[in-house]
């Protein structure tokens, strides 16, 4: 009998050792006298049919009944009781099936046996429940519990989540949405495309040809409606005058003679504010820069000195049409035409800002010497050889049959009273001729 005060992995090993020594006694194997069982656990070949346990689990599930051969021994268990435990003999075949197991010196059931006592026997056994993700949400729950998984927050799905949309649907979209854009771009291009092209076919397109008419008329020249004075004498006529308003009708004999005329440079001095301010008077965005008032009044001098007409004359029918305003719109008479320009001439041009000067002049020349399609003020003094009667003509192409300029008949019936008075000195005092 072996008395063994506790039981530890060592002392197992130990007993296992002694079981199979004394099973090879009985088979008259002999041993070593002096045999260490410290060398027997450190080298198996002295003792070849001794293996280590693989585990303790391992054997506690594969213990056989003892047989013939096996000795008894007393021992305590693992809480210090006192027990008695049948130790089999090893089998030569398993020198290692029969070894006690951690389970039976404690006095426990292993949890192979605590699965065959509620399984039956393994073999034949039902198999445990299955854990799978699945079957773990389906299976039936408390309202509890229910209720518990409900309120918790789903976990993010990059793709099957509700709030996010399709991506065939948000790659659809940028698709779209590129492709507006570069319709767009290609929109905006062509836009500007074609107005660079109008603008440079425009201005490509300009081509001033000076106009050599010239008034012909002798009575014209004794009435002072022409001259072979030299334009650059602006200071011809009175001075500067009385900026008043006096009202005339009639024949021609009824409105001022020439002597009694400003000279040009006081006339152009007195309405230079008008000329420089007319377009913003007039409601346009723009208005005349300084270059353009220069070239308005290099404009006069040079048709006044080729067309001989009075460059006084050609100031005032200026101021009466657009107050010297280059972005004057065209007007549409009765008849159709197109009136454009600084002198709202006879089909004639406009301004063209990509030739300031060489527009201004082609404008000017347009209203003093005609066009291909219209008459001007050599024609009118050509025809009548008096500034007012051509004035009158100017403005309505015609003179009423009662000889009265002032007669509306389809014109403007202060035109030739207001021209009148600008020759004399009126600039800003209010006019007294009343439109009927």
């Amino acid at each position: 009998m072996i008395q063994a005060a506790g039981v530890t992995t060592e002392n197992r090993l130990i007993y296992r050792v002694q079981a199979a020594l004394s099973n090879r006694a009985a088979q008259g194997v002999q041993t070593d006298a002096h045999f260490n069982f410290s060398e027997s656990l450190f080298s198996p070949l002295l003792f070849p049919s001794i293996k280590m346990p693989r585990s303790e689990r391992y054997y506690s599930q594969h213990i056989e009944p003892p047989y013939p051969g096996a000795f008894t021994y007393h021992g305590n268990d693992s809480y210090g009781n006192a027990s008695v435990h049948n130790a089999p003999v090893q089998s030569p075949a398993r020198p290692y099936a029969a070894a006690p197991s951690y389970t039976q010196y404690e006095g426990r059931t292993s949890h192979s046996q605590d699965r065959r006592a509620s399984y039956g026997s393994t073999r034949g056994a039902r198999p445990p429940p299955n854990r799978s993700y699945a079957n773990h949400h389906s299976r039936p729950t408390s309202s509890h519990h229910q209720q518990q998984r409900m309120a918790e927050p789903k976990p993010y799905d990059r793709r099957y989540s509700e709030d996010r949309p399709p991506r065939s649907s948000s790659n659809r979209k940028k698709l779209w949405l590129c492709l507006f854009l570069l319709l767009l771009l290609l929109l905006i291009g062509l836009a500007v495309g074609l107005g660079v092209g109008l603008t440079k076919s425009k201005s490509k397109s300009f081509k001033y040809v000076p106009s050599t008419a010239s008034v012909t008329n002798a009575t014209a020249f004794t009435s002072g409606a022409a001259t072979h004075r030299d334009p650059e004498d602006v200071n011809d006529g009175i001075g500067a005058g009385s900026d008043t308003y006096t009202y005339y009708s009639g024949d021609a004999s009824q409105f001022p003679p020439s002597s009694k005329w400003v000279s040009f440079n006081s006339m152009w001095d007195s309405n230079y504010d008008t000329i420089a301010n007319s377009c913003k008077y007039l409601g346009y965005k723009k208005d005349n820069t300084a270059s353009i008032n220069a070239n308005i009044r290099a404009a006069i001098q040079d048709r006044a000195k080729a067309s001989l007409v009075d460059h006084r004359f050609i100031l005032a029918i200026i101021l009466q049409e657009s107050h010297g305003c280059v972005h004057i719109d065209a007007t549409t008479s009765q008849s159709g035409v197109k009136n454009p320009g600084l002198m709202q001439s006879h089909s004639g041009h406009e301004f063209n800002a990509q030739h300031e000067r060489m527009s201004i002049l082609q404008m000017v020349q347009d209203g003093v010497q005609g066009t291909e399609h219209g008459q001007g003020l050599v024609n009118g003094l050509d025809y009548f050889g008096n500034v007012y009667s051509a004035a009158r003509y100017y403005n309505s192409g015609y003179i009423p049959q009662s000889g009265n300029l002032s007669e509306k008949a389809g014109a403007t019936a202060c035109y030739v009273s207001d021209v009148a008075n600008r020759l004399t000195g009126w600039v800003k005092a209010e006019s007294k001729c009343v439109e009927n």
